[in-house]
């Protein structure tokens, strides 16, 4: 996690990485509710070591809150044979107009500003 305040609008990445040796992992996202996602990028590394799989992977996801306010991106998790491991939740503190507000005004803006 790059910031933890933000204005509304304001694209910030969201990185969740893991490394260890697994049987068979599924990793389990958070639902970013309150967030647009704006792009993801990810980076996985398999080997295997005495029938272990070891694995070491990054997400990154760009995100931005369209609407202020104090949001919880939940906590991601990765499921494996018998363990389940979880990451932390985190808040973000959104300020500023919403982004339908700031769309209401653009043209004003556009239309007194000559550069």
């Amino acid at each position: 996690m790059d910031k933890r305040k933000v204005a509304v609008g304001e694209i910030f990445t969201y990185t969740i990485k893991a490394s260890g040796s697994f049987s068979s992992p599924e990793l389990i996202t958070p639902e970013f509710k309150n967030f647009t996602i704006v792009s993801q990028s990810q980076s996985k590394n398999f080997s295997l070591k005495k029938g272990q799989i070891h694995m070491d992977f990054s997400v990154t996801y760009s995100l931005f809150a369209p609407e202020p306010g104090v949001f919880l991106i939940e906590a991601p998790q990765i499921k494996d044979t018998d363990t389940v491991l979880k990451g932390k939740p985190i808040k973000i503190k959104v300020r500023g107009k919403p982004l339908k507000e700031q769309e209401k005004i653009r043209p004003f803006i556009e239309s007194a500003t000559d550069i």
